[in-house]
């Protein structure tokens, strides 16, 4: 027999008739009995003062199962007998009704990890965020998943990956606006409790005092006592009674001061979101998109500078047999005067030869039709458009290749430029009248602010 850490080993053999070493089973050993799996070096001592019966195992050794009440594992694949209640530390997978939930390969780099509502009401706020969420890694993270067996093949099938994990879970920590699962707590098939918990998870001790906690509450036949009477109102003095409850109010003002703080960010969330997806459908489609959106993207942002705009591709193509300008702007300030605007997107740099698109074609048919040259022709383009705008480099750098733009007369219009000019008009930074005036006057190529840097002077 060997003795170790307060636990009697006897030889044995396995089925397979390997031989290992068993706990010795001792039945009056007092509850609740613990079987503490893998416990990293150095932190055993944490659980000492802590009641009951403790078992220290390694990861591959054997034991009786009625002679343990709560498995605490480090493994990420224990495998702990129905009648246990679990706390892991990097559990891996956990058997339930129907299938099981399963710890997935690390793809989450969600920014936003929170309490979830549950542990909120559960009073498990300041444990979850001083041992999960302080010491939450970089992404990538792995996050649950619950799985259902399949009643026509021999394997499982995915079946929720968010909120609540189907009804199958109880969250503690959320990733994204997705609320993909980080941390849970989940009831096997046989009715016992699992405490799924990521592996850098800190306070074990303040952990298992939560667990002992609330077993002894919901199986009080092997959780029978406090796990710390000290800290109980049993036996608390009246004064240490009254200390309980000013401390209990102070937690539970704190939690709905910051359960109303979460529900408005949560609001914020939905609005940042909502404006988002109104800016993707909108005016950032003129750093997004190409083709039909794009010259939508630009006739909607010429329109708030305060032009005039048509979309006259189809009428000259119907007129004229083919295709000239994609845009006509005139400026209800200023008389006889327009510009013939040509709109293209490119996944990468802007063609040197496109520049002819609007100074030959459709500027001939414009003084066929009226007389004289347009006053103005812009080449607008959004280059690069995969690419992050800050980032992009500067569409066709050498003047040489505009030179037909700067004799029609005209100019190139980076998508940046018209962004940021009308960005500066809708947060009344610049005056629609100066942007118009300076597009107007633009030659060879248009850039906003100016040359110099500087922008119109802020609106009062």
């Amino acid at each position: 027999m060997l003795t170790e850490l307060g636990v009697t080993w006897v030889p044995g053999r396995r089925l397979d008739g390997s031989e290992a070493l068993y706990a010795l089973a001792v039945y009056n050993e007092p509850r609740p009995r613990i079987l503490f799996q893998s416990v990293p070096e150095g932190l055993a001592s944490a659980f000492d003062d802590l009641p009951g019966t403790h078992t220290f195992i390694d990861g591959g050794s054997e034991v009786h199962a009625s002679d343990h009440d709560l498995l605490v594992t480090f493994e990420s694949r224990p495998e702990p007998d129905p009648s246990w209640h679990v706390l892991g530390f990097g559990l891996g997978r956990i058997g339930i009704k129907g299938g099981y939930l399963e710890r997935r390969s690390p793809d989450n780099f969600a920014r936003a990890a929170y309490v979830a509502d549950n542990a909120v009401a559960n009073d498990l706020r300041q444990l979850v965020q001083q041992t999960i969420l302080e010491g939450l890694p970089e992404g990538p993270r792995a996050t649950w998943a619950a799985m259902a067996w399949s009643e026509f093949t021999a394997g499982a099938y995915q079946v929720s990956v968010d909120g609540d994990l189907g009804g199958r879970a109880m969250p503690l920590v959320h990733l994204g606006q997705e609320k993909a699962v980080y941390a849970h707590v989940t009831e096997s098939p046989s009715g016992q409790l699992a405490w799924a918990l990521p592996p850098e998870t800190t306070g074990n001790r303040d952990w298992l005092l939560h667990v002992l906690q609330v077993l002894h509450k919901t199986d009080p036949s092997r959780f029978p006592g406090e796990p710390d009477w000290q800290a109980g109102a049993m036996w608390a003095t009246p004064d240490l009674a009254r200390a309980h409850e000013v401390k209990q109010d102070r937690i539970a003002e704190r939690d709905r001061m910051v359960a109303t703080a979460d529900q408005k960010i949560a609001l914020a969330e939905e609005e940042i979101q909502t404006s988002r997806a109104a800016a993707s459908s909108g005016v950032w489609r003129m750093l997004t998109e190409d083709g039909d959106e794009l010259v939508h993207a630009v006739q909607d942002a010429l329109t708030t500078l305060g032009f005039d705009v048509e979309e006259l591709d189809e009428e000259h193509h119907t007129k004229h047999g083919r295709r000239l300008e994609d845009l006509r702007a005139t400026d209800p300030a200023v008389t006889d005067w327009e510009s013939l605007v040509e709109v293209k997107g490119y996944a990468k740099g802007a063609k040197a030869n496109d520049v002819h698109q609007v100074t030959q074609a459709p500027t001939t048919y414009f003084a066929i039709e009226h007389g004289r040259p347009p006053r103005t022709v812009w080449h607008v383009v959004n280059v690069q458009r995969g690419v992050d705008p800050s980032n992009r480099a500067t569409a066709l750098p050498s003047d040489a290749d505009l030179q037909a733009l700067t004799d029609a007369p005209g100019a190139l219009i980076d998508t940046r430029d018209l962004f940021r000019a009308w960005h500066d008009v809708m947060t009344t930074t610049a005056r629609a009248e100066d942007v118009r005036e300076s597009l107007r006057n633009a030659r060879t190529r248009w850039t906003w602010p100016s040359a110099s840097g500087e922008a119109s002077p802020r609106v009062q």
